[in-house]
């Protein structure tokens, strides 16, 4: 299966390129993504399948094995850092299993199109049914269908519950 995570084709192609070592760890790419333009930083944010923490040792490891097939695939015109991290607690939702998995925590989630006017929105996850993610708003106690693929970005908010959750200790 071809990822599309990244925001271009060079960070979908790296992020394909270096998934078979992320297989071979029990990992998957969560991001791929440049920052910087003079001095080009190559974020990779990974994290375990079964969204078990990752440790910092299991993280630099893998930074070694995916350094040395991007030295050898050499997809990066010119010099760059890679920086290999975790996802976090207030990781980002790729996936749709990932909106399944965090079910009932408050998450951001912005549009690629506003739908009812706006393209931002903050609410506890629902459901995940016919395409789309449900969140009940904050701001106005709604459920809010948004389609699966307007989303542009969503990301765990930050909370107590989140934090007190046997998932956030994974």
């Amino acid at each position: 299966m071809q990822l599309d995570i990244g925001k271009t084709k060079l960070a979908n192609d790296i992020a394909n390129m270096i998934q078979p070592i992320l297989d071979t760890n029990g990992c998957e790419v969560v991001q791929v993504d440049f920052q910087g333009a003079k001095n080009l930083k190559l974020l990779v944010v990974i994290g375990k399948k079964d969204y078990s923490s990752i440790s910092l040792d299991e993280c630099a490891d893998i930074s070694r094995q995916i350094s040395a097939v991007l030295d050898v695939e050499d997809p990066i015109a010119g010099e760059y850092v890679l920086e290999v991290s975790s996802p976090g607690i207030d990781r980002l939702l790729i996936r749709v299993r990932d909106f399944y998995y965090y079910m009932g925590h408050l998450v951001s989630i912005k549009t690629k199109q506003p739908i009812e006017g706006r393209k931002k929105y903050k609410g506890v996850l629902k459901k995940v049914e016919d395409n789309c993610v449900f969140i009940m708003s904050i701001e106005n106690d709604e459920e809010l269908a948004i389609p699966f693929l307007e989303i542009e970005r969503a990301r765990l908010v930050l909370t107590d519950d989140l934090l007190n959750s046997e998932k956030a200790s994974h």
